[in-house]
């Protein structure tokens, strides 16, 4: 049985919801126990060597629902695509980003659903400003001054992760019904929302008079990892939260810059910082629920773990094989980091002046993003299947190469390598490059197969983390390629 370490001591005494209730109530922001919540979070997504990655949502409701799909970069979880989605009743809904000129990602979707703005049937590359780099991360002439140290090409948009929160909800009645599909299988009037959203011919206060609801749990996300050319093809489901928000105060907003609208009612909002509920997590020592704060720090209470759990494999193929070989990676993504570590305060920033629900300071996390680096400790032991412990010879480290601390994990995104040598990338199933990029790596584990406890060692604390692995199977002999996705445990 698994013991909750709650990561602030205020918080582990907590608030038992209703005596000896064993579910947290619908004024909490908590894991989704059946799979339907208000804001979804897909761990990753690559565009790398021929991965492309599908994203699927499903509005289970009556009502219609906007959506605000944000995709981050995986250093520092700045933004660099983002748009509205417009679910009419029953409505689903899919997008893919793949590799496009230049290494820019790619969005494209062949759905109907109406999207704010509209994406165009060639796909819609991720947002740059040519010469100049990327507007999230780098500094503009005349513009904002949002470089942070990391990298400032378009190679870091490749990987990342994705958030998709509710914004509100509607009867199909009013404005918000041009989302209502057609017996055309297209909205009825998909323009008078891109209106809407842009204040073209509207006012603020119609557009969330358009909204005024904010339907219970109503979303179910889906993604995969795609790449055709080696016949792979993985499927998971995001990290959903229930209860995200009670809809007071509205979270929807327009899809325009703060110079137009302001901060509080312009594209940067909402995000995972807008919960407006108390988190709450279910104490397995004891039965009860426990009540953390609202905002970022609500959802990473949710979120907080001390230690993330799953398997490995790592096969060469070779006769005595059989001619089988596995390779497997780790996904470990920090969510909600960048409401901590990135303290810069324009309004790229995690930390931006204007947001509302951000953390009092740096903790549970260990350093502020600087220098394209925000590093947290982590310690690991691992088995194989036969429950002996394996070591790497002379002593695995995660990339880049350790402080005199230790191992640390560097970015909100992390991937890890189990079977590669720290200058190669044959064999990782993501081929995220190592070292420096978002890639950790574990090498030449003399074993086969097994799994692994990685801790997070900074003090008392956890940290809020979501991912999965990835293990991809190749018999050449057999005509077998196949790819999958084995979702994290977790100690609390």
């Amino acid at each position: 049985m698994m013991k909750c370490n709650i990561k602030k001591m205020a918080l582990a005494v907590g608030t038992v919801l209703g005596g000896l209730s064993m579910v947290p109530s619908a004024q909490a922001v908590n894991l989704a126990t059946d799979g339907l919540g208000q804001s979804l979070i897909f761990p990753y997504y690559t565009t790398r060597a021929g991965w492309n990655t599908l994203f699927n949502i499903t509005n289970t409701s009556d009502q219609i629902v906007a959506v605000k799909v944000r995709f981050h970069e995986g250093y520092n979880s700045r933004d660099v695509f983002d748009f509205n989605v417009i679910l009419s009743p029953k409505d689903v809904w899919n997008g893919t980003v793949s590799n496009g000129a230049g290494d820019v990602p790619v969005f494209s979707t062949s759905d109907t659903s109406c999207t704010v703005p509209q994406i165009p049937a060639a796909g819609q590359p991720f947002q740059g400003n040519g010469a100049n780099g990327i507007l999230a991360y780098t500094n503009v002439p005349g513009g904002v001054q949002a470089a942070d140290g990391g990298p400032a090409d378009t190679d870091r948009m490749r990987e990342g992760y994705v958030t998709m929160t509710m914004m509100g909800s509607s009867p199909p009645t009013g404005l918000a019904a041009g989302a209502i599909h057609t017996a055309a299988r297209v909205p009825v009037n998909c323009g008078v929302l891109q209106n809407l959203f842009s204040l073209n011919g509207f006012t603020f206060a119609q557009l969330q008079g358009a909204f005024p609801g904010y339907v219970a749990n109503p979303l179910k996300g889906a993604f995969s990892l795609v790449n055709a050319a080696n016949g792979w093809n993985a499927s998971g489901s995001a990290t959903t939260l229930a209860n995200f928000s009670t809809g007071a105060p509205s979270l929807i907003t327009a899809q325009l810059p703060p110079a137009q609208v302001g901060f509080a009612q312009s594209f940067h909002l909402p995000t995972l910082a807008s919960a407006s509920t108390a988190g709450a997590v279910l104490d397995d020592t004891t039965g009860t629920v426990l009540n953390g704060p609202t905002g970022a720090e609500g959802v990473s209470f949710a979120l907080d773990r001390a230690s993330v759990v799953n398997q490995w494999a790592n096969r060469v193929a070779s006769a005595a094989t059989g001619g089988w070989s596995v390779a497997s990676d780790w996904v470990v993504t920090f969510p909600t980091k960048r409401f901590y570590a990135d303290t810069a305060t324009h309004e790229f920033s995690g930390r931006a002046t204007g947001r509302t629900g951000l953390p009092a300071g740096l903790a549970p996390f260990t350093q502020a993003f600087a220098g394209g680096r925000s590093c947290d400790p982590v310690s690991y032991t691992i088995y194989d299947r036969e429950e002996q412990r394996v070591t790497p010879p002379g002593g695995a480290v995660f990339s880049p190469a350790p402080s005199p601390q230790g191992n640390e994990l560097c970015t909100e995104v992390n991937v890890l390598t189990f079977g590669a040598s720290a200058a190669a990338t044959a064999t990782n199933v993501l081929k995220s490059p190592m070292p420096g990029r978002l890639a950790g790596n574990v090498l030449s584990l003399p074993g086969e197969n097994g799994w692994m406890q990685l801790n997070f060692r900074n003090g008392a604390l956890g940290l809020p983390v979501t991912g999965f692995a990835v293990i991809n199977r190749t018999s050449p002999g057999a005509n077998l390629n196949e790819s999958f996705i084995v979702d994290n445990a977790y100690i609390r």
